[in-house]
């Protein structure tokens, strides 16, 4: 119903009341006006009264009595954003997204020891001040807590791209840190690389566990051994499977001394590689192999062994020492031991190319008796016989190019014979010698050790007789 007044006129449609200044023109329905329509002397347009203050966009307000609009307080219908610039105050005020100076609060309150921050939109979020987060994108799905390493760079996102990181490959190691949440495929995410990582699943550890980089990806407690490489990111504080927590310290380095193959050890070279390939140490056995030269002041060792013991320009003070040390050259001043004994402090330049043993079997004179006797050629070069009967004697292995000493002694009655064996002895015109048979009567026997054409090994000798 609209009501009009005052009027003194009729108007068709309504329904007068009064007679004076008064009086009331009542409508019921529509009212239609052609034209202008004017109030106490002012026109009144459709679209409400009066004339907007300001530019377009700007929210109107009463400023004096009259429409007024200003540039500090716009409204942007298309987006829905109000901008004030300037302060708003007030007991209670309620907002979704707030931004101010061109930064975006966040909607949500924050967490414990959340902090706010800029990300890359512009926006402000909360963020952990117990941890450092890098922002990066995911090239493979991640479940939270596994460790990723960076392999490259998305311009576009303006972020590093990872992958789970994997101990038994070099290429995809060394972690940057642990997966803060799961993600998918090609989400935009956060790593942790210091500091706590919460509300993850620690069920397979204990409190206190030390956590590696496992070889087939993902955290292990126990450390890598082999080739795989080590890198240790962190510490279990608690143990649980959906609110454990893990303190991270993922140093971007594979942080520990690298596994060697057994028998080896590390040595520094001008290319910076770690494991020797010319030393090898048999701890079970306690032996040292050499492939190549050792030199110094001092050489360490019982006996020296080899197909050559060779001696070269010998300086120092001493040879001693529990093991086996083998190679093709071993240099030192003067070598003592069982079997090579070189007493003297003088220069040695060369004593020969073919010496390998320099021992008595069985460290002294051995008993000959009657029937068959084999002794060691192979372990040994001089011998010393006292022949106590009718003898049969055998050279067990004989080695190419060593130098044998026999010597065949008479007992105290003599008249004792020695046959030998024409596979391992051989004798000038094809004919063994005989021993001296005086009492006590000592002939010596030396040769050398050589191929007797067809492959095998025999001592070649002569005998010189009777040395009374």
């Amino acid at each position: 119903m609209a009501t009009f007044k005052p009027s003194q006129n009729f108007i068709p449609g309504s329904t007068e009341v009064g007679t004076d200044t008064s009086d009331l023109h009542q409508f019921t329905g529509s009212v239609d006006i052609t034209g202008s329509l004017t109030l106490n002397g002012s026109a009144i347009t459709g679209g409400g009264g009066g004339s907007p203050g300001g530019s377009d966009t700007q929210v109107q307000f009463n400023d004096g009595g009259s429409f007024g609009g200003d540039a500090d307080m716009v409204w942007n219908k298309t987006t829905n954003v109000l901008t004030v610039n300037g302060t708003v105050s007030g007991s209670s005020l309620q907002t979704t997204y707030l931004t101010a100076s061109g930064y975006a609060f966040p909607a949500h309150t924050g967490s414990q020891f959340e902090v706010l921050r800029v990300n890359g939109g512009n926006q402000l979020e909360f963020d952990f001040a117990d941890r450092v987060n890098l922002e990066v994108r995911f090239l493979e799905a991640v479940t939270k807590g596994d460790p990723v390493y960076v392999e490259g760079f998305n311009l576009g996102e303006n972020r590093p791209t990872v992958r789970k990181a994997v101990a038994n490959d070099a290429a995809k190691m060394p972690s940057i840190g642990l997966a803060f949440d799961s993600y998918s495929m090609n989400n935009n995410g956060q790593v942790v690389t210091i500091g706590n990582l919460d509300a993850v699943d620690t069920s397979l550890f204990s409190v206190g566990d030390i956590v590696y980089i496992s070889g087939s990806g993902g955290l292990t407690n126990t450390k890598p051994t082999g080739s795989t490489l080590i890198q240790n990111v962190g510490k279990i504080a608690r143990a649980h499977p959906s609110n454990g927590q893990i303190v991270v310290a993922a140093t971007g380095r594979t942080n520990d001394v690298p596994n060697i193959d057994a028998g080896k050890i590390f040595v520094g070279t001008a290319t910076n590689t770690t494991t020797s390939s010319v030393v090898t140490i048999d701890e079970a056995g306690t032996q040292l192999t050499v492939a190549g030269t050792v030199s110094g002041s001092t050489v360490l060792g019982t006996f020296v062994t080899g197909t050559y013991a060779q001696l070269s320009t010998l300086t120092g003070t001493d040879f001693t020492g529990t093991g086996t040390v083998s190679g093709s050259t071993v240099l030192g001043e003067f070598v003592t031991g069982s079997y090579l004994d070189v007493t003297t402090a003088a220069t040695v330049t060369q004593l020969s190319s073919n010496i390998i043993y320099g021992n008595v079997y069985n460290g002294g004179t051995v008993a000959l008796g009657a029937g068959s006797n084999q002794f060691p050629a192979s372990d040994n070069n001089i011998f010393d016989f006292e022949v106590q009967g009718a003898a049969e004697l055998t050279a067990s292995a004989p080695v190419q190019g060593a130098s044998y000493i026999i010597y065949f002694r008479q007992d105290a009655t003599g008249s004792k014979t020695v046959s030998f064996d024409p596979e391992t002895f051989k004798f000038p015109g094809g004919a063994a010698p005989t021993l001296s048979t005086g009492a006590g009567e000592i002939d010596v026997l030396s040769g050398v050790g050589m191929n007797r054409g067809d492959g095998n090994v025999a001592i070649f000798a002569d005998m010189t007789k009777n040395f009374g």
